[in-house]
């Protein structure tokens, strides 16, 4: 089987002036979560409105599945790209039964999509009284109709409150465990940090960084102390291999901490220099230090 589910090379899309999408390359691979990051404006709908047929390319090229994009390829995908429409008068069960006839699917797992989605017990409500993070549910189960292989979700908790955003959070999880691939593009970046398994940073249409969330934050973890004389402290800690950039900020010496060393290792080295911490703590990296700093390295 192709491993490859979506390949996309040197992809371009111009309006006028305004370059879209710039030389984009980009592999994503069956069961990923992958998360396309970028402030808006960076190209990230214009891209999946590619892929998936609804928008023309200028040059480049792309695959699904090891093949062109057809008519049996778009059975595959489940996509969100805009804000969902249904009527708002019809239930939630009628709803999705216009969506299969247009997709040409049975109506057979609607009572299950619901119940995954979480709107099993208001199938029979008008789509007109639910919330938005309801509304935004049903258009996850609308997507899920026909079991696609994979699902394409633009901005998918855009607007929402923070319940509304854990619940969609949720559903993704759940929808990934079934196997599924998910393409999310989000300028989110907390959200794609708790959802995605990989990561591709987009801004004024070109790729900056693809790849495991993990990766990209590598290992580094930073590091805060504190000590009688932080003088002396960052003294020493600019002499140890086993940190990066150590500076004085707000009351504390803080540093990043090499992915090979241990807190215990910075603190049994500062003993053995005579200085006994007060305070030491330490953080992994987080997406939006990264994101900041690689788009700051384009500026």
């Amino acid at each position: 089987m192709e491993n490859n589910l979506l390949s996309i090379k040197d992809l371009s899309k111009n309006y006028g002036r305004i370059r879209a999408v710039d030389k984009l390359s980009l592999e994503i691979r069956r069961g990923e979560v992958f998360g396309i990051l970028g402030p808006n404006g960076s190209g990230k709908t214009t891209t999946l409105g590619i892929v998936l047929g609804a928008i023309s390319l200028d040059s480049g090229s792309y695959q699904w599945f090891g093949e062109k994009h057809n008519s049996g390829t778009i059975r595959r995908i489940g996509s969100i790209l805009e804000v969902p429409l249904f009527y708002p008068f019809l239930d939630a069960v009628d709803n999705l039964k216009l969506i299969a006839d247009i997709k040409r699917v049975s109506y057979s797992g609607i009572d299950d999509i619901l119940h995954q989605v979480g709107l099993f017990q208001r199938r029979d409500s008008a789509f007109r009284t639910y919330s938005l993070g309801m509304k935004q549910r049903l258009a996850v189960g609308a997507a899920l109709l026909g079991n696609p292989e994979v699902l394409i979700l633009d901005e998918p908790t855009n607007g929402l409150d923070p319940q509304g955003i854990a619940e969609i959070r949720n559903l993704i999880r759940s929808i990934a465990k079934m196997g599924k691939t998910i393409i999310l593009a989000s300028h989110l970046l907390d959200e794609v940090q708790k959802i995605c398994s990989h990561v591709a940073v987009m801004d004024h249409g070109k790729c900056l960084f693809s790849g495991k969330v993990d990766n990209m934050l590598g290992n580094t973890r930073m590091v805060e102390l504190g000590a009688d004389d932080l003088t002396a402290l960052l003294t020493h800690l600019l002499s140890f291999e086993g940190v990066i950039n150590p500076v004085m900020m707000d009351g504390y010496v803080k540093a990043e901490l090499k992915h090979d060393v241990t807190p215990a290792d910075l603190n049994r080295f500062l003993f053995g220099k005579g200085l006994v911490l007060d305070h030491l703590s330490t953080e992994k990296m987080n997406l939006e230090k990264y994101f900041l700093e690689i788009l700051a390295d384009q500026a």
